[in-house]
């Protein structure tokens, strides 16, 4: 055993601190990576720990929606800090019209929920031989004070 020893002592205390470091390394590695009962979100979300959107909240808010008579339907889905509100329209001639339809929806939110939550809304109208397609996108951020809007206009060619 000590002729062993003097012939591999050097290669044992490497192996020994090989193995040292690589257990260090696995703790470390299953406290950063791998904490179980997180969600997706990590802590951004215990701003709105009692502030939630209840069912009865999206159902008034998609009830004034639709009163609008160029609503067809509207529908509400809450993923983390924002609300997403997509409203289908029907016989809207412009854009500007139909961003005017979110109005009701906005309005319908509770205060404390508008200064939580981010609000994105889409607004789908379908090409007619009367009305234009509409896809639009607009937000308004909780630190925002109104809506933005996505530019997506159509680009006409001049002729040159």
């Amino acid at each position: 055993m000590k002729k062993f020893w003097h012939q591999y002592r050097i290669f044992i205390i490497l192996m020994s601190v090989v193995l040292i470091c690589m257990v260090i390394m696995a703790i470390i590695l299953g406290i950063l990576f791998f904490k179980g009962g997180k969600n997706k979100y990590g802590d951004r979300l215990d701003s709105i720990k009692n502030v939630k959107v209840t069912d009865k909240i999206k159902d008034q808010v998609i009830s004034e929606t639709v009163k609008d008579e160029k609503v067809t339907k509207a529908k509400i889905d809450v993923s983390g800090k924002t609300i997403y509100i997509t409203i289908y329209l029907e016989n809207v001639s412009t854009v500007i019209e139909a961003q005017g339809k979110v109005v009701n929806a906005i309005n319908t939110l509770p205060e404390d929920i508008k200064k939580k939550y981010d609000i994105q809304f889409i607004l789908l109208q379908d090409k007619t031989d009367k009305v234009p397609e509409i896809k639009i996108m607009g937000c308004q951020n909780v630190l925002g004070s109104g809506l933005v809007w996505n530019n997506n206009t159509e680009v006409e060619e001049s002729e040159e």
